[in-house]
């Protein structure tokens, strides 16, 4: 995962930190970390009693400290003292299943984001979870574009990759390896055979490596 260059708050020197620590980590060591500290404790205590009042109305940490002045950190320094309970940002079991079972009946991901009130980088991340395939997007925008590439990002094309998968149990029918690049091969061509395109005992289970010897191999019987 790559990193973000951001400045240290107190002495504006740069460091790197994971994009998760954004907004959380804003002091480049602990000396600077502490310095921090003593500063946000001699803010007027008028401006810490806004900004817990503002939390305690239900707005978020990054909000809170936009209105005060202050970064994220502190607030939840101000909000401990206080002994007030920080929030979670996770989302309810219920509104994961419902984005989830949108996402199979083949809804747009920006449909559900505005359904759902969730992200799509949790929309990915809960179907990764789930084992369900990432839909593959059609970003064709002549009318002449090929039928083929039209028929891969299709919601009927998902579904014969998900039945395939599901039958063989995420396991390359080759080398056995189990649920990582894994591809969905089609027995008989795909381009050259319409109706057998979204039968599912026309697919097979296979990882990347074995789907590339796999092809190599028909090139060359093809070739010969």
């Amino acid at each position: 995962m790559a990193k973000l260059k951001v400045y240290c708050k107190i002495c504006n020197k740069p460091f790197y930190i994971f994009p998760c620590r954004k907004g959380k980590t804003v002091t480049c060591s602990p000396g600077c970390m502490a310095q921090k500290a003593s500063i946000s404790n001699s803010l007027p205590k008028r401006v810490r009693d806004v900004a817990v009042s503002l939390y305690k109305q239900g707005n978020s940490i990054r909000y809170t400290a936009a209105k005060v002045g202050v970064d994220a950190c502190t607030i939840r320094i101000w909000l401990k003292k206080n002994n007030i309970k920080i929030r979670s940002n996770a989302y309810p079991l219920e509104v994961k299943t419902k984005t989830v079972g949108l996402y199979l009946d083949g809804m747009p991901i920006n449909k559900i984001v505005s359904e759902c009130k969730v992200t799509k980088i949790s929309i990915r991340r809960w179907t990764k979870i789930a084992g369900i395939p990432r839909r593959r997007k059609y970003y064709g925008k002549s009318k002449d574009a090929p039928c083929k590439t039209k028929t891969r990002a299709s919601i009927d094309y998902f579904n014969w990759r998900t039945n395939v998968l599901v039958r063989d149990e995420w396991t390359c029918q080759s080398c056995g390896q189990v649920g990582k690049d894994l591809h969905c091969h089609h027995i008989i061509s795909f381009a050259n055979n319409p109706d057998l395109r979204f039968i599912a005992n026309n697919g097979i289970t296979l990882c990347k490596d074995c789907h590339i010897k796999l092809h190599k191999k028909i090139r060359i019987g093809v070739a010969s």
